[in-house]
């Protein structure tokens, strides 16, 4: 099974968890409203049940900017591994059941006319 998607947002990174005043760590707000806008987006497209098995995710996220730098990849902060972060936290129990079933991790960023993350994940068929 593959499902492919695009959701159209300004790809954010996973922010690092804080401590709060009495020692509790918690997720910075900024972090947990982008993985709701994301997560609210990708549900339309989500499996009636999780995958199971291994799968192979591939990421493309895409920063907004002028004609002139459209297809070229972005090398300025945030990392790219932030990103992914963000969104496989987003959609864990909704489209896998735990995310270290990813066993493979296709990403990117790169600049785009539009500011979005296409999205494709698909069963990994385990041979022996």
């Amino acid at each position: 099974m593959k499902i492919e998607f695009t959701v159209t947002a300004d790809p954010r990174p996973k922010g690092r968890p804080r401590l709060g005043r009495y020692g509790n760590v918690f997720t910075p707000k900024a972090t947990r409203d982008a993985e709701e806008e994301f997560l609210k987006q990708a549900l339309k497209h989500r499996p009636k049940k999780p995958f199971t098995g291994p799968i192979k995710l591939t990421l493309t996220c895409y920063k907004k900017k002028t004609k002139k730098l459209i297809g070229k990849y972005v090398t300025k902060r945030p990392d790219l591994d932030n990103y992914c972060k963000l969104i496989t936290d987003s959609l864990n129990e909704w489209f896998w059941v735990d995310d270290s079933q990813i066993a493979e991790l296709h990403a990117s960023k790169k600049y785009g006319l539009v500011a979005c993350t296409e999205v494709c994940i698909e069963e990994i068929e385990e041979t022996i």
